[in-house]
């Protein structure tokens, strides 16, 4: 459902939004915790643009929207940029940006965009359809 949808339903998103935006800003507090007690080591280098691109990379090829796209999209994108770590750090960072680039043009939801939809939806236990296509 779109958000209009939702809200026309009585459902307030602005209340869900404001809990999806908390929890994952506490999640990414906490794993920056993990990390500098892992690393024991809190400097602004550590999020140098190469790691801040490759994290905003890996997302976007994966693609926006679904749980499985951008973890596939992490995994194959962290192997492409180890295979291109021979090449440099500045031709590494001009090949992330053009991945980028040609998702964000032509497969604008990344890998999971790849995958056909099915218009298979589970079923309501009291058989309401929210089918909105004109029966002849």
């Amino acid at each position: 459902m779109t958000v209009l949808l939702r809200l026309l339903a009585g459902i307030n998103t602005t209340v869900y939004k404001l809990c999806a935006f908390a929890l994952s800003s506490g999640l990414a507090g906490l794993a920056g915790t993990l990390y500098a007690y892992y690393v024991q080591l809190v400097s602004p280098t550590v999020a140098s643009a190469a790691t801040t691109s490759l994290a905003i990379g890996m997302a976007v090829f994966g693609g926006l929207g679904t749980i499985w796209g951008p973890a596939l999209g992490a995994l194959l994108f962290y192997g492409v940029n180890e295979a291109l770590r021979f090449v440099g750090v500045v031709y590494n960072l001009i090949a992330v940006g053009l991945v980028i680039m040609v998702f964000v043009i032509f497969v604008p939801r990344g890998l999971a965009g790849l995958r056909p939809r099915s218009d298979r939806r589970t079923p309501r236990r009291d058989g309401v359809t929210w089918d909105t296509r004109e029966k002849p």
